[in-house]
């Protein structure tokens, strides 16, 4: 089983597998990618802010590992979507920490009215296009009286976008990450203590559920679009 699991490591390793396994593998990759973007446009309302980027900058790339089979009951479906929330919440953020930040000034929360009415009268070089979004964290709740259930409302005409774990204040004129296009790719591996029950010649998509995890990667379209952070001061 160590000579399979070393196929996934190398390169080209999709030349290397059977037919039938790059089927499976299509086959779950693709139910993957709908259950992502359904989950994106029956909550559009959430993830308006993360879509339709008009520029593009390069591709974010994340990588989780999934048990296919839980300890408790709960099916492999049910277990995908627990990770599609999780995942999502986690590509945006890395998403705008991999973004060109604007770091002409440091901004701090103790005048927040003052510093983004200052940031709005900014123009990003030729550009005349207002500043349209506000994206904020957990860390920022308290300063905002009248967002909804989803964390999301509007702060001077601009709207606000939730992002759990982000520490400062972003705004941006244009989404900074796409999640239509979300592309996922998927493989398997058998876990370390089930290596010896399996050879080179056996199918994964034979062998059971509950001695493998999947592998899922998921690319994202990042947008070349400019960020001003606003820097918060920790009390």
């Amino acid at each position: 089983m160590t000579k399979i699991y070393k196929i996934y490591k190398e390169k080209n390793y999709l030349d290397m597998i059977p037919e039938t396994t790059k089927e499976y593998y299509e086959k779950k990759s693709e139910h993957i990618t709908d259950k992502f973007t359904k989950q994106v446009q029956d909550n559009i309302e959430i993830y308006d802010g993360f879509v339709n980027t008009p520029f593009e900058k390069s591709m974010i790339r994340l990588k989780y590992e999934y048990d296919l089979e839980q300890q408790i009951e709960i099916s492999e479906d049910e277990v995908i979507d627990i990770l599609i929330d999780e995942s999502l919440s986690k590509i945006i953020y890395s998403s705008i920490t991999k973004s060109e930040i604007e770091e002409e000034d440091i901004y701090l929360l103790k005048d927040l009215d003052k510093d983004i009415d200052r940031i709005l009268q900014i123009k990003v070089k030729d550009e005349i296009e207002k500043i349209k979004y506000l994206f904020i964290g957990k860390a920022h709740l308290s300063l905002f009286s009248d967002l909804d259930g989803n964390n999301q409302g509007k702060y001077k005409g601009l709207d606000i976008f939730y992002i759990e774990d982000v520490e400062d204040i972003y705004l941006s004129n244009e989404s900074f990450i796409d999640l239509n296009t979300l592309d996922v790719k998927y493989n398997e591996y058998v876990k370390k203590e089930f290596y010896g029950l399996y050879s080179g010649k056996d199918l994964y998509e034979d062998i059971p559920n509950k001695m493998k995890r999947g592998v899922i990667t998921i690319n994202c379209i990042l947008g070349l679009v400019k960020i001003y952070k606003i820097e918060t001061e920790k009390y």
